[in-house]
C-alpha cells in the first residue's frame, strides 16, 4: 500500500516577516501622523494665542505711546523689554517674559529714511520722530522643535500729546500725580526742556573745557556725570582732571579736582579709584584715591624695564599694563603701596621684536585683548585665565598700519579698531572674536579718507560707531546695524584733531 503525504498549507518564514515589516511601517506612519496632527493642532492653537499676544502688545504701546512719546522713544536701541502690568496701567521692563507656554520680548529700534522720506533698512538719515518695534514670539512644541512669530510695527509721534495742561491747584505745596511741589525761596516754575539725541547729527562745541596749561590731550575716560582727562608733553598745566557734566543742552562742566607730577597715557576709572598709565620710569602706573579733595597718590605699580607705561586696564583683583612689547598683570588685592608684579607677556613676532608696542587693551571674561603696533598683526588675544602664565591664543592682522585704539563690544564678540591713513589700505575694522583662537574673520572694513584714527566709540547696543582722528573729516559717525556694510550717517571737521573718545547714554536716552 502506498502512503501519501499530505502537506498543511501555511506561510513561510519570509512572507510572516514580510507582514510584520509592513504592520510595523503603517503602525509607525499612523503613529507619526497621529503625534503630527496633534503637534500641528497644538501649534495652530498657540499661533493663534501668539497672534493675540501681538496685538495686546501693539496695543499696549499704541496707548503708552499716546500717553507720551517718551515712553517708548527713550527706549530706542535699549534692549530686550517686555509689558508687565502695573497698578492698572502696563509698563516697559527689561528682559523677556513667559506668557502661557510661550516667551516674548520686543525691541525699539531706529528708524532710516531716505532723500525721498521712504523708510529704507540701509543708509539714508534717522527719523527722531519714527520707531520700529521688533517683536519676537517663541515656543517649543512636543518635538522640541523651536516655533518663532517675529512680527514689526512702525510708529511715530503724530497726534501724540507733546504737552500737558496744568493747573494753579497742581503747583500747590505738597504730592501730586508722579510730582512733588515745593516751595524754596518763593519759588517759581522752571520748565526743562526734554532733548533727543541724533548720533548721526553731531552739533559742534556744545560746551567745551580748555585744559590748564599746553600739553597734548591724551585720553578720556567717561561715565555717567563725569569724565577724567588725562594730558602729555608739557611741563606745566594738570595731566590729570576729573569734569563734573550736568545738563544736556548746553551740558555744564565744572572741575571736581587735578592731580599732577605725570605724564599720563591711559586712564582707568573704577569705583573712586583711577588708575594712571604713565612715562615715569619707577611708576609707570600711578593708582589715585578720588574719594576726598585733594585726590591722593596711594599705590603704584613699577614695571621692569625703561618703556613708558602705554595703556591700563583693570578686571577683578588684577590690573593689566600694556608696555612696550609686553603686557604685564600685577596684583591689586590692595591698592596701596608698590603693588607687585604677577605674570607678564610678550606680545611681539620674532621679527618684529624691537620695534613692536602695545597700544590698547581690554580683559573680560578670562581674555585680554590688545591692540599692537609695529608687528605683522593688530590684534591679539591671550588667554588670562592663569594671569601668571598668560598664553596668546590669536592673532589677526589686517594691514600695515598702526593702532591707536580699540573697543570691545559687551559680550566681546566683536572688536572694533582703527589704523593710521593709507593710500592703499582701508582704516576702520569690525572683527568677530566669537572663537578666541586662530586668525579672527574681518566682518567689515571701511576707507577713512586721509584720517588717521585715534579713537574709537561704540554706542546704542552696537548700532553706532564713532570714529575721530586727525586728518580728513575727523569726527565720522557710521550706522553699524547691518555690521557687514556700515553706513556713513554723519561727521564733523574738527581742524585741531581728536586724540581721544568715549560716550555715554543717561536714562533720557541724552
Amino acid at each position: 500500500m502506498n502512503k501519501q503525504k499530505k502537506g498543511l498549507k501555511g506561510f513561510s518564514l519570509a512572507e510572516l516577516i514580510l507582514a510584520i515589516g509592513i504592520f510595523s511601517a503603517m503602525s509607525s506612519f499612523l503613529v507619526l501622523l497621529v503625534i503630527d496632527t496633534r503637534r500641528t493642532i497644538e501649534n495652530a492653537n498657540t499661533r493663534i494665542r501668539a497672534t493675540q499676544l501681538v496685538e495686546e502688545v501693539y496695543n499696549s504701546i499704541l496707548i503708552l505711546k499716546q500717553d507720551a512719546w517718551y515712553n517708548i522713544a527713550r527706549h530706542t536701541e535699549d534692549g530686550e523689554k517686555h509689558l508687565e502690568l502695573v497698578s492698572g496701567a502696563f509698563q516697559v521692563v527689561d528682559g523677556r517674559r513667559v506668557v502661557d507656554s510661550m516667551e516674548y520680548y520686543f525691541t525699539v529700534g531706529g528708524v532710516m529714511r531716505n532723500s525721498s522720506k521712504e523708510i529704507v533698512s540701509e543708509g539714508g538719515t534717522l527719523d527722531p520722530h519714527s520707531r520700529l518695534i521688533s517683536i519676537h514670539i517663541s515656543w517649543t512644541d512636543r518635538l522640541k522643535h523651536t516655533n518663532t512669530l517675529n512680527p514689526t510695527l512702525y510708529i511715530n509721534d503724530w497726534n501724540t500729546n507733546s504737552i500737558v495742561y496744568t493747573t494753579k491747584e497742581d503747583f500747590q505745596a505738597g504730592e501730586h500725580n508722579y510730582t512733588v511741589a515745593v516751595d524754596t525761596l518763593g519759588g517759581e516754575t522752571r520748565l526743562q526742556s526734554r532733548y533727543y539725541s541724533n548720533w548721526c547729527k553731531p552739533e559742534s562745541s556744545i560746551n567745551n573745557y580748555d585744559i590748564p596749561g599746553e600739553a597734548t590731550p591724551r585720553s578720556v575716560f567717561s561715565v555717567l556725570g563725569s569724565s577724567y582727562l588725562g594730558t602729555r608733553g608739557s611741563p606745566t598745566g594738570q595731566p590729570f582732571t576729573k569734569l563734573l557734566i550736568e545738563g544736556v543742552t548746553p551740558p555744564i562742566l565744572t572741575v571736581e579736582g587735578y592731580f599732577s607730577g605725570y605724564n599720563i597715557n591711559d586712564i582707568f576709572v573704577k569705583d573712586n579709584y583711577a588708575f594712571l598709565a604713565t612715562t615715569d620710569d619707577n611708576k609707570e602706573v600711578v593708582i589715585l584715591d578720588m574719594s576726598s579733595l585733594p585726590y591722593t597718590e596711594i599705590g603704584y605699580f613699577n614695571a621692569s624695564g625703561s618703556d613708558d607705561g602705554f595703556t591700563v586696564f583693570v578686571d577683578g583683583n588684577v590690573g593689566y599694563l600694556g608696555q612696550g612689547r609686553y603686557v604685564r598683570s600685577f596684583n591689586l588685592s590692595s591698592y596701596t603701596g608698590s603693588r607687585s608684579q604677577i605674570g607678564y607677556k610678550d606680545l611681539s613676532s620674532i621679527l618684529f621684536r624691537w620695534v613692536a608696542n602695545v597700544s590698547q587693551i581690554y580683559a573680560k571674561n578670562g581674555y585680554l585683548y590688545a591692540v599692537l603696533n609695529w608687528d605683522w598683526y593688530e590684534l591679539a588675544i591671550v588667554n588670562i585665565s592663569n594671569p601668571a602664565n598668560m598664553v596668546i591664543t590669536s592673532q589677526t592682522s589686517v594691514n600695515n598700519q598702526q593702532v591707536y585704539d580699540m573697543q570691545i563690544s559687551e559680550d566681546a564678540t566683536r572688536a572694533y579698531f582703527g589704523t593710521t591713513a593709507s593710500s592703499s589700505e582701508r582704516e576702520l575694522f569690525i572683527i568677530n572674536t566669537s572663537s578666541k583662537s586662530g586668525s579672527r574673520p574681518i566682518i567689515a572694513s571701511i576707507e577713512m579718507d586721509g584720517t588717521t584714527i585715534q579713537g574709537i566709540s561704540v554706542v546704542e547696543d552696537g548700532k553706532i560707531l564713532i570714529a575721530v582722528g586727525t586728518g580728513g573729516e575727523e569726527y565720522k559717525v557710521y550706522n553699524i546695524t547691518n555690521e557687514a556694510s556700515p553706513q556713513y550717517c554723519g561727521g564733523m571737521n574738527i581742524n585741531t584733531g581728536i586724540y581721544d573718545i568715549d560716550s555715554i547714554r543717561d536714562s533720557q536716552t541724552n
